[in-house]
């Protein structure tokens, strides 16, 4: 997240995420991780309670360097966010964690998500809704049992595909929908 503009303010916030059980059917390679979603979830609350003028529905350059992982039994996770304000306006925040290694007096930060709100936001393009429903090329259907099975590993939790999804190499179309007992 290279920027040009100069650094006017770093402040550090330390947050204590709550475990939720549904994130126990997020993993990788057996091993549970904190969804990236939820993520940026924390991050977005953490600069709108620290500067609550930023839209942080417009989110740049959103980064995921390192899986934040999470051991059995762990009720909370302990963190932080780390804001910088830019003086052309921008913000980037970063959701870091602090791990000491066993035996050791050495601490290593690991940064786990990083996410630039642009104040000059650019309009998106608006889609022609003919177009937003079609999609361009051959196309080709895939069975969300087989996505889950052997591309997406996660838990039902996080099987948000509902019906058929189709691909094409310049797009893809799914029915989705929020995990079991969501609202």
């Amino acid at each position: 997240m290279a920027d040009f503009s100069q650094i006017i303010e770093t402040v550090r916030f330390p947050v204590d995420i709550p475990v939720q059980t549904c994130w126990h059917d997020h993993h990788v390679e057996g091993r549970v991780v904190l969804p990236a979603v939820e993520a940026m979830q924390v991050v977005a609350e953490t600069v709108k309670n620290c500067k609550p003028d930023t839209a942080v529905t417009g989110m740049a350059q959103v980064q995921f360097d390192k899986f934040l992982y999470i051991q059995p039994a762990t009720e909370k996770i302990d963190a932080r966010v780390d804001i910088e304000t830019y003086a052309n306006g921008d913000i980037i925040a970063r959701l870091v964690t602090k791990t000491q290694a066993e035996n050791s007096s050495i601490s290593r930060i690991k940064e786990h998500a990083a996410v630039r709100y642009p104040l000059d936001k650019k309009s998106p393009a608006v889609v022609p809704p003919d177009l937003n429903s079609a999609l361009q090329g051959d196309c080709f259907e895939v069975s969300p049992d087989r996505i889950y099975l052997e591309l997406v590993p996660f838990g039902p939790e996080y099987h948000n595909i509902k019906e058929r999804l189709l691909l094409t190499e310049h797009g893809a179309m799914a029915k989705i929908g929020s995990p079991p007992g969501e609202q």
